[in-house]
């Protein structure tokens, strides 16, 4: 039988599953953020397959280095406060969005922003309890 305190806070699987959790609001954000920009500022000559290409290209230079920064930071920190943890994080998550400098329209890179501010908002925080301390020894 688990000792109360360890299964109180969840365990390793609860833990799992505020990661996933981050995963897909980060996902399910870049995908609405995309489809706003696709659908109501469309790029003169371009398709939607030109922009869910284009939108997949920056997952990996935008989405991937923001969600790995974020889980890193979310399992790092334990103690702070959800509101500063989530003030520590923006800077660096809106920096990672870089790569839209280049962009010929505004639009898209204020939509990346958006999506940078929202996930920073809505991640779930923090994604090891302060008092987790993981599976006791067998």
């Amino acid at each position: 039988m688990p000792d109360s305190k360890y299964a109180a806070d969840g365990g390793a699987g609860h833990i799992w599953g505020r990661i996933g959790r981050c995963v897909l609001t980060y996902l399910l954000l870049y995908t609405v953020g995309w489809l706003i920009v696709a659908l109501v500022f469309p790029w003169e000559g371009d398709t939607l397959g030109q922009h869910v290409e284009t939108s997949l290209i920056l997952l990996g230079f935008i989405g991937v280095p923001s969600l790995l920064l974020a889980i890193c930071a979310g399992l790092g920190h334990r103690k702070m406060p959800a509101g500063s943890f989530r003030g520590a994080l923006l800077l660096p998550m809106l920096l990672f969005a870089w790569p839209m400098i280049a962009s010929s329209t505004a639009e898209p890179p204020l939509i990346q922003l958006a999506i940078q501010v929202a996930f920073v908002m809505l991640m779930p925080v923090p994604l090891v309890p302060a008092k987790w301390v993981g599976k006791p020894p067998a």
